[in-house]
């Protein structure tokens, strides 16, 4: 079921430029300092390093996931966090931007609750176990 979902969300979130197959990396980098680090998402495990925060790569089961013309979302929640890793729930999301290339963001939250209350405050991201960050798409 894992590896269905990943390669339906990696198509959507990819578009036409899906390179590989479901195994391979879909890699991005963070901007800023506090962000600076890389966002990897394979098919059967996740990991995202910051400037504050390591996740190391591990399993994730899909948490939630929308999609239309203008925004991909997908939450996944890590099956294990180490003590370096500040996150439980990674978000990522794809959005249109005026110039036709896709602007991307990571959320990170400390707990499901923290993304499922962050969820009905339309995205505040107001919790203080949250970090959100700029991503481009690595080549």
């Amino acid at each position: 079921m894992n590896r269905i979902a990943t390669f339906c969300i990696g198509a959507a979130i990819a578009g036409s430029s899906l390179a590989g197959p479901p195994e391979a990396a879909n890699r991005f980098n963070g901007i800023g300092r506090p962000c600076a680090g890389v966002l990897d998402l394979r098919d059967a495990a996740i990991s995202w390093k910051t400037s504050f925060s390591s996740c190391p790569a591990t399993a994730y089961a899909i948490l939630d996931g929308y999609h239309d013309k203008t925004k991909t979302s997908i939450a996944f929640e890590l099956a294990e966090i180490t003590h370096e890793c500040k996150f439980r729930v990674i978000s990522l999301v794809q959005r249109e931007s005026g110039s036709g290339q896709p602007a991307w963001e990571a959320t990170g939250y400390g707990t499901r609750d923290a993304y499922w209350e962050d969820k009905r405050s339309g995205f505040a991201n107001k919790a203080p176990d949250t970090m959100s960050c700029p991503l481009l798409r690595a080549p």
